[in-house]
């Protein structure tokens, strides 16, 4: 994530991010909870001494090729003997490195609430409480933000719900009928660059 805002320029400190995965891993050790984490294997090394094999959340997030089906049983497994699931998001699909749309994390959460019985808690996008611990980290309040993303769905509309202004831009995983959904941005961007011209 820190390189990539880098690439755009974008002058970020690690110290600055905010994410869902760090979120996520506050919350459970708010609860002093353990989980078991449907992820990359760079997001399961994340969550570190967190993660247990009789956990009491299970938390999917992008998990790429480990989206398989007996990691997802062993969740569901995890699920139907106590554990309760957590989402870091539930996006349908994301822009993939050859241009394509590829399915995202929310279906797989889909899948499991439907299998378990259980209905994900939502901890990043477009969680309220997401929006508002993301602004409260900068010392704002939710009015003197701008949020800047591609989802007109968990992006724009999650985050004007929260109070915050907010920018789509036309890259990423931007369609063209998303203007035709009935959310209406803030402002619409070509790309990032065109904040320039707007701040």
């Amino acid at each position: 994530m820190l390189s990539k805002l880098h690439n755009f320029s974008f002058d970020v400190k690690e110290k600055e991010l905010f994410t869902a995965l760090s979120a996520t891993k506050a919350f459970l050790l708010s609860k002093n909870a353990t989980a078991l984490t449907v992820m990359t294997d760079e997001a399961v090394a994340y969550f570190g001494s967190l993660s247990s094999e009789t956990p009491d959340y299970i938390v999917v997030g992008d998990a790429h090729t480990n989206f398989d089906y007996p990691y997802l049983n062993k969740a569901f497994c995890a699920l139907i003997n106590g554990a309760e699931l957590i989402a870091a998001a539930k996006n349908r699909y994301f822009k993939d490195e050859d241009g394509t749309l590829s399915m995202d994390a929310g279906g797989f959460v889909t899948t499991l609430e439907y299998a378990s019985g259980k209905e994900a808690m939502i901890i990043g996008k477009p969680s309220q409480t997401f929006f508002h611990l993301a602004v409260k980290s900068m010392g704002l309040q939710p009015h003197e933000v701008l949020m800047v993303e591609d989802d007109i769905e968990a992006d724009i509309q999650g985050a004007q719900d929260a109070g915050l202004k907010a920018a789509l831009v036309k890259t990423g995983k931007f369609q063209q009928d998303d203007l035709k959904r009935g959310i209406m941005p803030d402002v619409v961007l070509e790309d990032v660059n065109g904040l320039r011209e707007l701040l």
